[in-house]
């Protein structure tokens, strides 16, 4: 998608969200605001209410921060349309637009970070790619290789927590179409959820194409899909501990 700076549309909130969910949305919403980056991704999505896990295909996902036109000192959170989504790919967004900010030491007064998903397929995404994509986007200058991705969640310290059905999760990476995975570090072996077979993860990727890779933190895995160094925080933002 074009980076060009661009008008920031009004965020949706619809019926399909619960109610907690719209008035929190709603309350973040920004008028408008001009974008000074914005980054694509290619998330793999996670199956619910399914004895076979794991997998349930994929979505591209533009990433953008701006600034407010006016300096209202509001820190917004937009999932624009289609975007029909329920709360855990809320809460992923959240928390990776919180993180992935401090990480990169910007002054969050003011600022947008929308996410704007190509589809409306079912399944959670991973907190921890979304949390680079705001990482990039906050950098202005950053950009993200097309043919890799992120599995974990994102913690408060910068570090990646474990993901489950990894083995499913590379199938689905592998008909995407993409080269690289990266896992949450001690992850090598998983269980898979088609068969409950323990499964090395890199020798299982590899047999598909798959270049498998352990990461640890939300700094690593930015350094490796941006293939420039992670910002150290500072500036008017505040720093937090841990791994970032």
């Amino acid at each position: 998608m074009a980076a060009a700076a661009r008008r920031i549309s009004p965020c949706w909130a619809g019926t399909a969200v619960g109610a907690a969910t719209v008035v929190a949305l709603v309350a973040g919403c920004a008028t408008g605001g001009t974008v000074f980056n914005e980054v694509d991704l290619k998330a793999l999505l996670h199956s619910h209410g399914t004895q076979s896990g794991g997998g349930a295909g994929s979505v591209e996902i533009a990433v953008s921060a701006s600034r407010a036109d006016t300096a209202e000192g509001r820190f917004s959170v937009v999932i624009a349309e289609p975007a029909r989504v329920g709360e855990s790919w809320t809460s992923a967004a959240w928390s990776a637009a919180t993180v992935g900010t401090l990480a990169a030491g910007v002054d969050p007064r003011g600022l947008t970070i929308e996410f704007q998903p190509s589809n409306t397929d079912e399944g959670s995404v991973d907190s921890a790619l979304l949390a680079v994509g705001v990482l990039a986007a906050d950098r202005a200058q950053a950009r993200l290789t097309e043919s890799a991705t992120l599995l974990g969640s994102v913690l408060p310290s910068g570090g990646i927590a474990n993901v489950t059905g990894i083995p499913a999760t590379l199938r689905e990476a592998s008909a995407a179409g993409l080269e690289t995975v990266l896992i949450p570090q001690g992850q090598e072996f998983a269980v898979d959820p088609r068969d409950g077979a323990r499964v090395d993860v890199v020798a299982e990727g590899a047999a598909l194409g798959l270049d498998v890779v352990e990461v640890s933190s939300l700094r690593e895995a930015y350094e490796r899909l941006a293939a420039t160094p992670a910002p150290r925080p500072g500036g008017t933002a505040p720093a937090i501990a841990g791994e970032l």
